[in-house]
């Protein structure tokens, strides 16, 4: 099974709609979706530059620290069950 850090904000709106975990997860407002990512929402991964939220450089190279990772399956992306 293929898995990313990247989804795109559609196929992040549809998870939102249809996964009740993954719901709860965004609602929080500990997640921030950015560079298609969902990031965790701190200074240290993310920043407000130049009116845009932007990955920091540490999380670019971290990113199994800070980002969801998805499940792909038959082209359609699903939230990773621990």
């Amino acid at each position: 099974m293929k898995q990313t850090y990247e989804v795109s904000i559609t196929d992040g709106f549809r998870l939102f709609m249809e996964n009740e975990e993954f719901n709860k997860a965004i609602s929080t407002g500990g997640f921030v979706h950015c560079e298609n990512r969902y990031v965790i929402n701190n200074e240290k991964y993310v920043i407000h530059k130049d009116g845009k939220t932007v990955l920091t450089e540490y999380a670019k190279a971290h990113e199994s620290e800070c980002c969801l990772i998805f499940n792909v399956e038959d082209k359609q992306v699903q939230i990773k069950k621990e």
